[in-house]
């Protein structure tokens, strides 16, 4: 997300704690996350990034803030899965049919000579992921 709206903050904290645990029960060790906002990566201090990868449907409607550095960036569209249909055990299945989804494109990338890629190359080895 780039930039929350005030409904979709309300919904992420209501939901807060069932992804994080959703995640720590699929074996994924969630204790030192925390939800950020893209702002803490504007500061004079923070990390420069190499690539910005959005997710959440909405994210794709919205401008994304200037990162310093430039990184390459990328939308990769999943549905919400706190909006899914079912109650608890709809968003339940959502909620990890989207976690396995990146999970799956998080391999593709992790599988990429990053230190050796042009940004143009980077960029084009996103789009083809995001094809698959």
């Amino acid at each position: 997300m780039c930039a929350a709206t005030a409904p979709a903050v309300r919904r992420a904290a209501a939901s807060t704690r069932s992804p994080w645990k959703r995640s720590a029960n699929a074996g994924i060790d969630t204790k030192d996350f925390r939800s950020k906002s893209w702002d803490e990566f504007t500061q004079p201090n923070a990390p420069e990034m190499r690539i910005v990868i959005t997710v959440c449907d909405s994210a794709a409607k919205e401008t994304c803030p200037y990162f310093p550095g430039s990184p390459v960036q990328m939308h990769w569209g999943y549905p919400d899965p706190s909006n899914a249909d079912g109650g608890d055990a709809g968003k339940h299945r959502a909620f990890e049919l989207t976690r396995q989804a990146i999970g799956y494109r998080m391999l593709q990338l992790l599988q990429l000579p990053l230190d050796t890629m042009s940004n143009a190359e980077l960029q084009r080895a996103l789009n083809q992921i995001a094809q698959s």
